[in-house]
C-alpha cells in the first residue's frame, strides 16, 4: 500500500511540475537559467487568424542577461519618398518575472518608461514562446 501511494505521489509531483501552457511536464532547470540566452525569433502567430509569419521576423533577436538586463534588435522596413531601407531598432531595458507565467520587458523611450508584458507558453533550453493579446511569437 504504501508503495502505490509513494508511486502516485511521485507521478503527481512530476505533472505539477509543469510551469506553462506548452512546457515539457517535467524541467529541473529554473526559469532564471533557462531564460538567459540570445533567442532568435523563427516566427509570429496572428492568434486572431492564425497565420504565422517569417520575414522580417527571422531577423529579431533579444538577449536576456545575467540579473534583470536585456537588449533587443528589430529589423524594420523604412519607407522614404523615393528609397526604402531597414533600419535596425535597437534597445536596451530590464526584464521581470511577474508571478508564475509573465514576462515582463521594460525600457526609456524619450524619457519616459515603457512596459510590455507577455504570458510565457514553453520556456525550455531551446524554445522560447511568449504571446501577448493577438500575437504569438516564437524564438529558438
Amino acid at each position: 500500500m504504501k508503495k502505490i501511494f509513494f508511486f502516485i505521489f511521485v507521478i503527481f509531483f512530476i505533472f505539477s511540475c509543469k510551469r506553462y501552457e506548452d512546457d515539457p511536464y517535467f524541467s529541473l532547470i529554473p526559469k532564471k537559467i533557462l531564460i538567459k540566452k540570445k533567442w532568435n525569433m523563427e516566427f509570429v502567430e496572428n492568434l486572431k487568424t492564425g497565420k504565422r509569419s517569417y520575414f522580417p521576423y527571422t531577423k529579431w533577436k533579444i538577449e536576456f542577461k545575467d540579473g534583470d538586463k536585456y537588449n533587443s534588435e528589430e529589423p524594420f522596413l523604412q519607407l522614404n519618398d523615393s528609397l526604402s531601407d531597414w533600419i535596425i531598432l535597437k534597445r536596451n531595458g530590464r526584464w521581470v518575472f511577474v508571478g508564475e507565467t509573465k514576462l515582463q520587458l521594460s525600457y526609456k523611450k524619450d524619457e519616459t518608461n515603457i512596459y510590455i508584458r507577455y504570458e510565457i507558453s514553453r520556456l525550455t533550453r531551446k524554445e522560447l514562446w511568449i504571446k501577448n493579446d493577438d500575437t504569438k511569437f516564437f524564438y529558438k
